[in-house]
């Protein structure tokens, strides 16, 4: 059996109007707050993005926006413009509001984006400028800020002069900094150098940026803007170079110093070692001619001539200091002192006030390193020689003790004393002790008073673990 189709004519669906789909697409539109406005302004529909962020009325439709949106819409075909709405709290808040005119004479279609963040950014960021104002003329640097479009909303007018374009002058040259990458990534930038060919700008600058962080429909915050601080990085490079230089100077003195010690080491024992040697077998010979008063004059000279030279060679250099430690050495140097001046030399203080040079020291046997030793003994050389001879104490006291952390030395007497343009003079041996005290990195601190005495310490820190050496066997 044949089985025939039978055709059918398709069914004509209608089609929908231009309103229906303004307003289905309206409905679809969650997030996004769009108004449709008919000829006269007033709202036939309204987004739900709409209706959470503005005003409504009686009727339940949000408030309708001025009539200079709808004015200008209808000449230009658009109209972009800040302006300010009701939120449903009654508050107003900036916004955004973007217009376009439909066909038909359908009305108009209005999106309106929240700008709240972007003004409270805003007014934050040139408040912060204003306090940064100050700062700017004392340190030197300068502030921009931008938003999330990379727009500036704050400079300082600092920023505004170094970064001026060549031939835009109210624009800033801003593609050198790493504004985009911060913003992308949320990272801190920290002094990063850029060059910039402009001709206000500073050769080089030193560039410091940093998220601004502001809140987020997913809830977490995210980067809406960088602050960015520029420093002159040309003043830094010229400070960085004083530094270098200044610690050249202190390196070089410090070599100078060490050749000055190693002189005088080399002159001691050329002393000792040389003339010494020949003045003590002059003195054997005359000890073996036949006795006559030209002889007994000649043993004598060389006598004497042998005891200066040794004396000599142990200033330069006592040969305890090296083989025997800082305690020996200055054991010696009060002898030498006593020697000299005729000061009676004691370790014991209940001997003080009896015109005594008094020595308490507690090092023991410790050894220290050369240019620890050599410090404490040269300091301690000058400020003794300078009270014996200069202040007319009756008592001098020199102290030299260690701990933990430094070994510290003080010398300290009951003379005439000094005022402190005394100290300004450049003979004097108190700055010669100053001096040394600097290159070596210790603490040297003079206290004087007309009339009451001196007392001079010096500090020498000691490191731990490398300083302090055994005695010597």
């Amino acid at each position: 059996m044949t089985v025939y189709g039978v055709a059918r004519r398709p069914v004509a669906c209608e089609p929908q109007s231009l309103e229906e789909q303004v307003r289905a697409w309206l409905e679809a539109q969650s997030e996004a707050a769009v108004l449709w406005l008919a000829a006269d302004g007033s709202v036939l529909a309204a987004s739900a993005g709409a209706l959470s962020l503005l005003a409504c009325d009686d009727t339940g439709m949000p408030l309708p926006p001025p009539r200079v949106d709808l004015q200008v819409a209808a000449l230009k075909g658009s109209c972009r413009r800040p302006c300010r709405r009701l939120n449903p709290a009654g508050a107003s808040i900036p916004v955004e509001a973007v217009t376009l005119t439909l066909p038909r004479g359908l009305g108009y279609l209005q999106w309106i984006e929240d700008r709240s963040d972007e003004d409270a950014l805003r007014s934050g960021l040139e408040s912060l400028t204003a306090r940064h104002q100050a700062l700017t003329t004392i340190a030197a640097d300068a502030l921009v800020a931008v938003d999330g479009h990379l727009r500036v909303v704050a400079a300082c007018s600092t920023a505004r002069r170094w970064l001026a374009a060549v031939n835009e002058p109210d624009s800033l040259a801003l593609d050198r900094l790493p504004l985009e990458r911060v913003l992308r990534t949320g990272a801190t930038v920290r002094d990063l150098e850029v060059r910039l060919d402009l001709p206000n700008c500073p050769r080089i600058l030193m560039v410091s940026a940093g998220p601004i962080l502001g809140p987020h429909p997913s809830g977490l915050e995210q980067p809406v803007g960088v602050l960015c601080i520029l420093r002159d990085g040309t003043v830094a490079e010229s400070r960085s170079r004083s530094a270098l230089s200044r610690d050249a100077e202190i390196a070089l003195s410090r070599r100078v110093l060490a050749s000055q010690e190693a002189e005088r080491g080399r002159f001691a024992r050329e002393l000792h070692d040389d003339l010494g040697q020949g003045l003590t077998g002059l003195r054997l010979l005359l000890e073996q001619a036949p006795d006559s008063p030209a002889v007994a004059a000649a043993r004598r000279c060389a006598a004497d001539l042998l005891q200066r030279t040794r004396t000599l060679s142990l200033a330069l250099r006592p040969a305890m200091l090296d083989d025997l430690g800082l305690t020996a050495a200055l054991d010696w140097l009060a002898g030498q002192l006593r020697d000299q001046s005729g000061r009676l030399s004691s370790r014991d203080p209940s001997q003080a006030g009896t015109g005594l040079l008094t020595l308490r020291i507690t090092l023991g046997e410790e050894r220290f390193p050369t240019e620890v030793e050599i410090t404490a003994y040269r300091v301690a050389q000058e400020a003794l020689s300078n009270a014996i001879r200069h202040s007319g104490a009756g008592e001098i006291t020199l102290t030299a003790e260690r701990d933990a952390e430094a070994l510290t030395l003080t010398v300290l007497d009951n003379g005439a004393g000094f005022d402190r343009d005394f100290l300004d003079q450049p003979s004097t041996g108190l700055r010669g002790m100053q001096d040394r005290a600097i290159l070596t990195g210790c603490d040297l601190e003079i206290l004087s008073t007309p009339g009451r005495g001196c007392r001079i310490t010096l500090t020498v820190p000691l490191a731990a673990d490398s300083l302090v050496r055994e005695a010597l066997p």
